[in-house]
């Protein structure tokens, strides 16, 4: 006779009454479980029915003592495939043998299946009868443990055609379920990927509609929408300490909140559901002694969660999952009277709530030991769950359509109201019309201020509807072009405020003209210093952006010699000022950064940044670009190589051009002819050329083509 872990514990009493009699009748130990044979072709193997379990209340023993071979009669067989003690069992050993039949050593994954056993060790045989020990479970930070995952998980190397003896010590104060499965890797790699997937929609889904009702209850003000946003947002947390996610990826390194979060958010969840249900339904008007006794389960609920916060979740699990089980029968009983009173959007609460009264039912009594873990009990409130979020979601809405035909109705005795009163209502629409007019010159000078701090192109596609006003980004092809005036705040420093400003607004009007007139987007005005980028948010292909913003450097470097040559006849400067320009084509991330209240249009990456650093390398009146820019313009331009340069973020050295100028500008100048190409460079200076070099030259050349 075999006794299960999972029964009551008068009746557990009694069995072990009958077994050790039935022991000292027969003199001898009862049977233990069969040994797991791993042969290889199977991907998983479930362990629940090749398990021996040996209850230690006190928690007293250590492996050497269950080990011992003493100790074999003491283990029973489990019954099951999943084990559940109850709350505050103590410690509990299993122990199991693993027969491997395979050609070769493989190493295979130990998966418990509960992430909220607090304590799981895992002892392995060595070849000198001592045992290496592996630790897992709620309380074990994730970076410490041999697999960081949410559950439980052991490497387990398997030597090919032996047998071996595992224990495990399984130590919880809760009513946790336990189970034990060997994956093969790849088939646990998989399944934990399609569980992540679920879980993700599961909750993604959950999000959603909370954040939704979020943003709407700040359109309409309507205090339904926010009650039920927060209870959407507790009942995410909650189920996410539940099954382990929360501890993985919110406080992987602070095990007192592991330890203190599922009650937490279990109470926090039932106030939020039970405060939505009295405003939703209206309780106080319409059932205001059920009212008074949801008001009651809230206080409860609110001094369960304090206390939890310094008493650890031995005690306060207990009582936290046993109002759990009342308060949703509770809000399920309230919505049936409002239902019955004639309250219509009451239908969809009460189906909602009786979808969730279902899976927290299961919950309880699995918690509780009356029920086996399986799918159906560990999975069903979250099926539950979804439905009920879609149904409130439903009597939300069937909430607002009943407002909306309370207020068709008013519009109804309005329009009575204004047959009777015409010329006054005319009166007052003019007198709005004259408002709202006002208001439009208002919001149109304010558009047209607005749009000098944003790039024409920016500007254009906000307004234009193309763009939102959000969060986002992209990666996309840019052309990014930096410029500043060398030694500028030097030379400007003993200048008078007014001078200087009017100089340097001056001198950015001037570029910002050559810009718009090149379709280029201004970054940001950073001092002196300018950012431009080509490509967002129009683009007119990846060559004729870098080639607009190559000739807009060589605009503006022009354009810079008109103003130096003014500005040495107005002022006295210490020298003149000469500019250095950076241009690089690469990959980089272009969208709204910032945050929620203040945004700021740009591009990030480190191609952005190699071009900085191409217009810190260069000399003053120098335009250098990247050989990524060079392939695509020097069809048209005239380039020569520079050295190379490392950039911040760049693994490899990068190599640079010296931009010369347009071939369509440099077509008349006779004194230079300068071609390259992948594999060959010509250089030609025909002013410091004699005639006879000349010759000399050409006669080189023509023995050059008769080799090619």
């Amino acid at each position: 006779m075999a006794l299960n872990p999972g029964m009551p514990p008068v009746r557990r009493f009694f069995g072990y009454a009958l077994l050790v009699g039935l022991a000292l009748l027969v003199a001898g130990p009862a049977a233990a479980a069969d040994s797991l044979v791993v042969n290889g072709e199977q991907p998983r193997y479930s362990l629940g029915r090749h398990l021996d379990v040996l209850e230690d209340p006190g928690g007293e023993l250590n492996i050497a003592a269950v080990s011992a071979p003493g100790m074999a009669h003491r283990f029973r067989p489990a019954l099951k495939e999943t084990l559940n003690f109850g709350f505050g069992r103590g410690a509990c050993w299993v122990r199991f043998k693993l027969d491997h039949r395979l050609a070769e050593e493989k190493k295979y994954v130990l998966e418990v299946g509960s992430p909220l056993i607090d304590h799981v060790d895992l002892y392995l045989p060595r070849a000198d009868n001592t045992f290496a020990v592996k630790r897992a479970g709620e309380l074990v930070p994730i970076q410490e443990r041999e697999i960081r995952y949410r559950n439980p998980a052991f490497i387990i190397p398997l030597p090919p055609a032996a047998t071996q003896t595992l224990y495990i010590r399984y130590r919880d104060k809760g009513s946790v379920p336990f189970s034990l499965t060997l994956w093969e890797p790849v088939a646990f790699l998989s399944t934990v990927k399609n569980i992540q997937l679920g879980l993700g929609v599961y909750y993604g889904t959950a999000l959603i509609i909370a954040v939704y009702y979020l943003i709407l209850f700040l359109v309409v003000r309507f205090p339904s929408y926010i009650f039920f946003a927060i209870h959407v947002f507790f009942f995410i947390l909650w189920q996410m300490a539940y099954n382990g996610l929360a501890n993985e990826y919110f406080w992987p390194h602070h095990p007192w909140l592991t330890d203190r979060a599922l009650p937490f958010l279990v109470c926090a969840t039932a106030i939020s559901a039970l405060q939505f249900t009295r405003v939703f339904l209206q309780t106080r008007e319409t059932v205001p002694g059920l009212h008074r006794f949801l008001g009651w389960l809230m206080t409860i609920f609110v001094l369960i969660m304090a206390t939890s916060i310094f008493v650890d979740d031995r005690r306060t699990i207990v009582v936290a999952a046993f109002f759990a089980t009342i308060f949703a029968p509770s809000v399920f009983i309230t919505s049936l009277v409002c239902w019955h009173r004639g309250y219509r959007s009451a239908r969809y609460f009460t189906i909602a709530w009786f979808m969730l009264l279902i899976g927290t039912a299961l919950l309880g009594l699995k918690s509780f030991g009356a029920l086996p873990s399986n799918v159906v009990t560990e999975y069903g409130q979250q099926l539950g769950s979804v439905l009920e979020i879609i149904l409130l979601a439903l009597a939300l809405a069937d909430q607002v359509n009943m407002m909306k035909k309370e207020t068709e109705a008013a519009q109804i005795r309005a329009l009575e109201i204004q047959e009777q009163a015409t010329e006054y209502l005319e009166v007052k629409v003019e007198e709005r019309t004259r408002e709202l007019q006002a208001s439009y010159r208002k919001m149109e000078k304010l558009s047209s201020k607005l749009a000098k701090y944003l790039a024409p192109q920016v500007y254009d596609s906000i307004f234009s509807g193309k763009t939102d006003v959000k969060l986002h980004s992209q990666r996309k092809l840019l052309t990014v072009f930096f410029s500043d005036i060398k030694d500028f705040t030097e030379m400007t420093d003993n200048m008078e405020p007014e001078a200087m400003t009017g100089l340097l607004n001056e001198y950015l009007n001037e570029m910002a003209e050559i810009i718009h007139g090149f379709g280029g987007t201004i970054d940001k005005f950073i001092g002196d210093a300018i950012m431009v980028f080509f490509g967002d948010p129009e683009s007119r292909g990846e060559q004729a952006d870098a080639l607009a913003s190559v000739r807009m450097a060589i605009a503006m470097r022009e354009r810079m010699d008109d103003l130096r040559h003014k500005w040495a006849a107005a002022m006295a400067l210490p020298k003149p000022f000469r500019i250095r320009m950076g241009i690089n084509t690469g990959f980089c991330t272009v969208g709204n950064f910032g945050s929620e209240d203040r945004l700021d249009y740009t591009i990030i990456g480190g191609q952005v940044n190699l071009a900085s650093r191409l217009e810190n390398s260069a000399a003053p009146d120098q335009i250098l670009v990247s050989a990524t820019t060079h392939a695509l313009v020097k069809d048209e331009v005239a380039c020569e190589p520079m050295g190379e340069i490392r950039a911040k973020g760049i693994a490899r050295p990068v190599q640079t051009y010296q931009l010369i100028g347009l071939y369509e500008k440099l077509a008349g100048r006779a004194e230079e002819i300068r071609e390259q190409g992948t594999g060959y460079s010509i250089a030609l200076n025909l002013k410091q050329m004699s005639a006879a070099t000349k010759k000399q030259v050409a006669e080189r050349l023509r023995q050059v083509l008769t080799r090619l």
